[in-house]
């Protein structure tokens, strides 16, 4: 296996692919879990990362169909390889900036939402020197009201929106 990437348990015998840069932690692990979607269910995860709230969501609903959306390649790479050697179906991965979906996903077709967003403003906290960690962690490619924006033009009219974030950004 490559230098710095590893298969982690996420159990029922499933593994995913982690990086150093796209790992997971425990949020994103309650999220899945507070999705509670029904077998048919049609998801987005914006920022997905490596994927993990998709896989879990994956490896409870099987037939459950998703996609997952990240601005990093390296992650998509992650994720994809992931479904190639981890027999996921129904579910594939996009490189994208969430800015720029038109035309890469269908619109108003989606049941939930899933997003584990940057939780720190642009200008808030200490910023990582590491680029891809400061993306994942700031909102420095996308904000959380980009996130609400797209929300409403993916979800059908009876859609939800799911996410995890700090109560103090509530107000």
């Amino acid at each position: 296996m490559e230098q710095g990437i590893k298969l982690e348990p996420i159990g029922n015998g499933k593994n995913i692919y982690v990086s150093a840069h796209h790992a997971f932690g425990t949020d994103a692990v309650l999220l899945a879990d507070f999705c509670k979607i029904k077998q048919n269910t049609r998801f987005i995860d914006i920022g997905t990362g490596c994927g993990i709230i998709s896989f879990l969501i994956k490896r409870d609903y099987e037939k459950a169909t998703g996609v997952g959306v990240d601005i990093s390649g390296e992650a998509i790479i992650l994720a994809n390889r992931t479904v190639t050697d981890g027999g996921f179906d129904n579910l594939s991965f996009i490189e994208s900036d969430i800015k720029d979906l038109k035309g890469k996903v269908d619109f108003g077709s989606f049941d939930l939402v899933i997003s584990n967003p940057p939780y720190k403003a642009e200008n808030a906290g200490i910023k990582s020197k590491d680029d891809t960690v400061k993306t994942a962690r700031h909102e420095t490619a996308c904000t959380l009201n980009d996130i609400v924006l797209l929300s409403a033009k993916l979800l059908k009219t009876s859609g939800k929106l799911c996410m995890c974030h700090r109560p103090e950004r509530l107000a």
